[in-house]
């Protein structure tokens, strides 16, 4: 049985996996481990390509585009690891990383999960790891405009910070991990269930985080950081040039939202789901009238707040099926 199986999932994606399993071969080397890739694109030439190359992976074709979650459930499925590590392809792990963070896994069985800081190319740190504010009222910064006021109010009032993007210690413990690098004890997989299926892609891991904390707790060590572009395959597919998860304002916005309303409806439940519902729909009078404003004054265009309207409205058609809870695969792109 291996310590450790990483899993990867490819979705048109070539030119960053081979930087990424180049970095786990080359930097890994005291670690007993597994390769599994799971294959989300169709016709992809350049994927096909690596097979001779990393002769190591095992490779598994998931059939069509499942997603963040189905893809790697199908991963975990085969992974005999002691440990399960999704990593996404748009990474790059340095040397020795994974030595220590399982080893440190070994030591300390408290923890169900762990994760490490992650960066762009340039050192610039990223979002990591999160607190969870009840019901997940930070979300509604995403509004425009009155998102702004609600951050300066909630600074103004000693709110924690939600955001972990930088470990000065040695472990951090935090509520949810990014899912770009996280390392989950394959014992809370049987505990808490692997992710729900019901998710395409975003927010699937913070609702599974959610899960796996009630087995043990979660953090990101400080000692490594890697490398992450963040957003590769799902910007290439939605056409976007946003990174992050806060951003409503184009195809890939509308993924982004109708996943954290799912979201909120399982970890928070459906008094939340329905105040955020309200919260978001209610405001766009609001968001029109100063999105027209700023436009007239030449400020900037008025489609990002036509495509922000057309992303909340999107909500509506599933809602009944949100509510319900029945089993349904919300991918809306």
């Amino acid at each position: 049985m291996p310590q450790l199986s990483i899993l990867i999932v490819n979705y048109y994606s070539a030119d960053v996996l081979q930087p990424c399993l180049d970095s786990i071969v080359q930097g890994t080397h005291n670690l007993d481990y597994e390769l599994l890739v799971v294959n989300n694109s169709s016709d992809d030439k350049e994927f096909e390509g690596l097979k001779p190359v990393f002769t190591q992976v095992k490779w598994l074709e998931a059939g069509y585009n499942a997603g963040f979650a189905r893809a790697n459930n199908m991963g975990i499925r085969k992974a005999g690891g002691t440990f399960v590590l999704l990593l996404n392809s748009d990474t790059v792990v340095p040397s020795g990383t994974l030595e220590y963070v399982v080893g440190w896994m070994e030591q300390h069985p408290a923890f169900a999960a762990i994760g490490t800081p992650l960066e762009y190319p340039d050192g610039t740190p990223q979002i990591s790891g999160n607190y969870a504010l009840n019901g997940g009222l930070n979300y509604l910064m995403m509004i425009p405009f009155l998102g702004k006021l609600l951050k300066y109010a909630g600074q103004g009032m000693g709110v924690q910070k939600t955001n972990i993007d930088t470990v000065a210690k040695e472990v951090q413990e935090v509520d949810w991990i990014n899912g770009a690098f996280l390392l989950v004890r394959k014992s809370a997989i049987h505990q808490a269930g692997m992710l729900d299926e019901d998710f395409f892609l975003y927010h699937e891991e913070s609702e599974w985080c959610s899960r796996l904390k009630k087995t043990g707790k979660l953090g990101i060590l400080g000692k490594y950081k890697v490398v992450h572009l963040e957003g590769f395959s799902s910007n290439k597919a939605f056409q976007s040039q946003s990174s992050g998860h806060n951003q409503l304002f184009d195809k890939k916005g509308r993924q982004l939202f109708v996943s954290l309303m799912l979201r909120i409806r399982k970890e928070f439940g459906l008094g939340w789901f329905c105040f955020h519902l309200i919260a978001f729909t209610g405001t766009l009078p609001v968001v029109w009238l100063l999105g027209a404003i700023n436009s007239l004054t030449g400020a900037v265009s008025f489609k990002p707040y036509l495509a922000y309207t057309r992303n909340i409205a999107s909500i509506w058609p599933l809602v009944p099926k949100i509510i319900s809870g029945a089993p349904h695969f919300y991918k809306v792109l």
